[in-house]
């Protein structure tokens, strides 16, 4: 799959053994979605995991896990990990030519920056790098295209309702609106299920969510099975004085102490705002428009 700036592609950790550094180490999937990864003797400067984007499938028997970056575009990275002391692990982006040799190696300290696909580039690696960490806590990596206009985030006025979205996920990869929808909300946060999910486990802060403490409003929002249950538990985390919009979802017991639930369908509820905000996201089915999103 190629980044583009409207598409947000998630990096997961997979139970790969092969792309893991296996000797002395301990490496637990837990059900929240996090990976506990723990090695009191493994030396700095070995790789943790890595993930590739071009595989020999006959030999490695799955699909590339990384997007394909474009020769001179910039890229956002937002790295979910957890980990003490701090700068203890890096991200290595490793891009390679045609011929497998080594076309430049960028770092990553912080859990949100911007890289640069060099010239000649044809694939690359994503690695993991012990810089002195015992232990680290692996919840998700974000890679997205670098867009001229500031998408993802978008907060205008501190007094008017701040709109966080909870992208509905299609694959590994979250499809962004487009921009005149995004216009509607025009206080607004920007999130996948899960970043969502991460932040809620306190695995990680991202910059790019400037909540503000004074927000007297805040609406969270969920139009699909994934994003309804990452919004709720989302929603829960940030207050009962937060406002969760749903499409479709009461079927599923939103679980939790929050209280200030809108359906947007199923729930017989004929409200002019729920409408307003579920239907350019959601079609009557409570299904993402595929095809309208690019």
């Amino acid at each position: 799959m190629k980044a583009e700036n409207s598409i947000i592609y998630s990096v997961r950790w997979d139970n790969l053994a092969s792309d893991s550094y296996l000797y002395g180490s301990s490496i637990v999937f837990e059900p929240d979605g996090t990976v506990n990864f723990s090695n009191l003797l493994m030396p700095p400067g070995s790789v943790i995991r890595k993930w590739q984007s071009d595989l020999n499938y006959q030999a490695k028997r799955h699909e590339p896990q990384l997007p394909i970056l474009e020769e001179g575009e910039k890229y956002e990275i937002r790295s979910y990990v957890r980990y003490k002391p701090e700068g203890s692990v890096k991200l290595r982006f490793r891009f390679l030519d045609r011929q497998g040799e080594e076309a430049g190696i960028v770092f990553i300290d912080d859990s949100t920056a911007e890289l640069e696909c060099p010239k000649g580039a044809f694939a690359y690696d994503l690695e993991l790098i012990n810089a002195g960490a015992k232990e680290l806590i692996f919840h998700h990596i974000e890679i997205q295209k670098k867009s001229k206009a500031e998408k993802n985030v978008r907060i205008i006025d501190p007094d008017a309702c701040l709109y966080i979205i909870v992208l509905e996920p299609t694959g590994s990869s979250y499809i962004l609106p487009r921009e005149r929808i995004l216009l509607r909300f025009r206080n607004r946060v920007i999130l996948t299920c899960e970043g969502a999910d991460a932040i809620a486990l306190n695995s990680s802060v991202i910059d790019g969510l400037q909540l503000d403490t004074r927000q007297e409003e805040i609406a969270v929002i969920g139009y699909g099975e994934k994003s309804n249950e990452s919004a709720a538990i989302f929603a829960n985390r940030l207050g009962k004085n937060v406002k969760l919009y749903t499409y479709g979802s009461s079927s599923r017991k939103l679980k939790g102490r929050l209280e200030n639930i809108v359906y947007g369908e199923n729930k017989g509820q004929k409200n002019d705002l729920v409408k307003s905000l579920m239907d350019p996201l959601s079609d009557k089915t409570g299904r993402l428009f595929k095809g309208k999103f690019t």
